[in-house]
């Protein structure tokens, strides 16, 4: 699964957020990169130290996605496993970066099969009901 790739390396820590960490690209830990730069495209590719369209290329084939679709997807899951410590559907959607709880709602719907309301749901139930 690709989530499973996208907690490799170390993350170097800079003193500055604006500060480029540089890492090789194959030791960017892109889970954390993406969540410090607040899941924003522009963020990540200064932060990385590396232009657009290396990093492009780069996600690309590691990914096999882009890396506008990379990013929506560890947002998504951040989103999940916010979801799931039982923090409000409207607090998570400002977290991880939606202006509107709709739109949320409609991709995390779209990603997962289940609203976001019922997989906060499911964090307290003992159903033994997997979500995906």
């Amino acid at each position: 699964m690709i989530l499973r790739e996208l907690r490799f390396g170390k993350t170097m820590k800079s003193s500055s957020p604006a500060q480029s960490i540089r890492l090789p690209l194959s030791r960017l830990d892109w889970g954390t990169l993406v969540a410090e730069c607040g899941f924003r495209t522009n963020a990540v590719v200064e932060r990385s130290g590396y232009s657009m369209r290396t990093l492009q290329r780069s996600v690309r084939e590691r990914f096999s996605m882009s890396l506008r679709e990379l990013i929506a997807e560890l947002r998504l899951k951040r989103a999940s496993d916010l979801l799931l410590s039982g923090r409000s559907v409207k607090e998570v959607a400002l977290e991880v970066g939606y202006r509107q709880t709709s739109h949320f709602v409609r991709c995390f719907r779209e990603k997962f099969g289940v609203t976001p309301g019922v997989r906060r749901e499911s964090a307290g139930s003992d159903s033994g009901k997997t979500l995906p």
